[in-house]
């Protein structure tokens, strides 16, 4: 049976979660598998991999074969470092002890590289936050300014029109509210307007609605009575047919009487 070590897809739409899995060639991706060896999420920064180091090990030994995503996170993990290092202490190229000398300083240096990246991510992530304050700050101050200036602009526009004389300002009400209602009345003719242009728009549409079914009506029983009389028709010939043959039955048979009397 051929053994497959591959990813596994779990998680929410648009946040996956993997299962790394060994399992049939023959199954599903999200089929049945024979081992759970570790999970994968890339949803973290840096992704996060949590594996079962011996058990990928041993199905290695026994033949299985990796996908190229597979393969890489063996790679990154070391896996594929130890499985090369054994066999070099199988052929005899190297001792145990050099392959453990040589494992162990490849996990240092791949630990420390992991950490230098998560560093990198830290500060990338404290920058940007600290340049997001920065612009929030910034938007605050420009919209208390425009405030400020709008504020100080109706103040400047206001300041002529209080001084002005007091008997004026009845005359100008009077006028505002009368400039006002003509709006109001003009928007409520627009308005009625629209509504009747709809409802007129549905009543169209209803009524050309209506006169399709009607034209339906009449084609389908126009064809039921073609169909009704051509049926009718096949029958009146069937029965002149019938009659025919009887008649021709009743000469036979009194030609044969006639026949056997003489």
């Amino acid at each position: 049976m051929a053994v497959k070590i591959r990813l596994q897809r779990h998680g929410k739409k648009g946040k996956p979660f993997y299962w790394i899995v060994a399992a049939d060639a023959r199954s599903k991706r999200d089929g049945k598998y024979l081992e759970k060896i570790g999970t994968y999420d890339p949803n973290q920064k840096p992704a996060s991999i949590d594996l079962d180091f011996d058990s990928a090990l041993s199905w290695l030994a026994k033949g299985a074969q990796p996908t190229s995503t597979a393969k890489a996170i063996l790679s990154y993990t070391g896996v594929l470092l130890k499985r090369h290092l054994d066999g070099g202490v199988k052929k005899g190229a190297f001792t145990e002890a050099e392959a453990k000398k040589r494992f162990d300083k490849w996990m240092k240096e791949k630990s420390a590289k992991v950490e230098k990246k998560i560093e990198d991510v830290k500060t990338a992530l404290e920058s940007n936050k600290k340049e997001a304050r920065d612009r929030e700050e910034e938007y605050r101050k420009k919209k208390l300014e425009d405030a400020k200036s709008a504020a100080e602009a109706k103040a400047a526009e206001e300041a002529p029109a209080e001084e002005a004389p007091a008997e004026e300002a009845p005359a100008e009400k009077l006028l505002l509210k009368k400039l006002l209602l003509k709006r109001l009345l003009l928007k409520r003719l627009l308005l009625t307007k629209l509504l009747l242009k709809r409802l007129l728009l549905k009543r169209l549409l209803l009524t050309k609605l209506l006169l399709k079914r009607l034209l339906l009506t009449k084609l389908l029983l126009t064809k039921l009575l073609l169909k009704r009389l051509l049926l009718t028709k096949l029958l009146l010939k069937r029965l002149l047919l019938t009659k025919l043959l009887l008649k021709r039955l009743l000469l036979m048979k009194l030609l044969l009487k006639r026949i056997n009397n003489l």
